[in-house]
């Protein structure tokens, strides 16, 4: 069984920590610059190859409404949106089990 890529996208600041971690496939956008971010999540999308995408909720929160609602729909890949206080704990580990249904960091 082959598991597609976890890409992180966000801003340099959310980022660093997922680089640190080991993930590869990072996207870096500007702070604020939402064409970038959404440009960023489509090319991902397009490419097939990926399993999740970790990014922020604040970032998605400023998607227009049919973006998000066409995100949400999606089985493939796995939109996984955090907050700043989920970076910060052992939540994110546990909210990718709860979404994938595996441990990827264990």
């Amino acid at each position: 069984m082959t598991f597609g890529k976890v890409y992180v996208v966000g801003t340099p600041e959310f980022t660093l920590g997922f680089r640190l971690a080991g993930v590869k496939d990072v996207i870096e956008t500007p702070p604020g610059d939402t064409e970038t971010f959404e440009k960023a999540i489509e090319e991902i999308i397009n490419k097939g190859d990926a399993a999740l995408i970790i990014t922020t909720e604040e970032e998605i929160r400023k998607l227009p409404k049919k973006k998000k609602e066409l995100l949400e729909k999606l089985t493939a890949p796995i939109l996984i949106p955090i907050s700043e206080e989920t970076i910060n704990t052992d939540a994110l580990r546990k909210r990718i089990i709860e979404v994938v249904g595996v441990d990827l960091f264990g």
